[in-house]
């Protein structure tokens, strides 16, 4: 865990789960001024005090923050999966998110890109799909996502 801090950064409020107020991914939480940040940060729920993104836990560069790379990176419980999800269209494939991937792929750690509707099962070597997709789902049940 590193000592980093979101910054200006706020795609967790787009892009992240928060069911304390049944908010959907893919909408921007109420309580969120894009560009500075949370409206409610002292008193915000526990989901979001706990929410870290891969920027804050791993020892990234601030070119891989997600609003400069436009992908936020969330590693699953299991550590086997990535999720990764754009905050524009065709971010992930684009530098320097995808040679992120190609490092996370070596890692032996699937990633599951999600770029809108379209959604892509990366496998690293040595794994099948159905491996990945296995680790996946296990973890998504874990998180009370299904």
């Amino acid at each position: 865990m590193t000592d980093k801090k979101c910054g200006e950064c706020s795609l967790c409020c787009l892009m992240t789960h928060t069911p304390e107020f049944r908010r959907p991914v893919g909408v921007w939480c109420q309580h969120c001024k894009q560009g500075e940040g949370c409206t409610i940060y002292t008193v915000r729920p526990e989901s979001c005090v706990n929410y870290k993104c891969m920027w804050l836990m791993e020892d990234w560069p601030e070119f891989l923050r997600p609003d400069k790379c436009g992908v936020l990176f969330d590693v699953l419980r299991n550590h086997k999966t990535v999720v990764a999800i754009t905050a524009r269209p065709g971010a992930w494939r684009e530098e320097p998110a995808y040679n992120t991937i190609l490092h996370l792929l070596k890692e032996d750690r699937g990633v599951y890109a999600v770029d809108g509707e379209e959604k892509n099962l990366l496998v690293p070597e040595g794994r099948t799909p159905e491996q990945v997709w296995y680790d996946l789902m296990k973890a998504v049940k874990e998180l009370g996502l299904t």
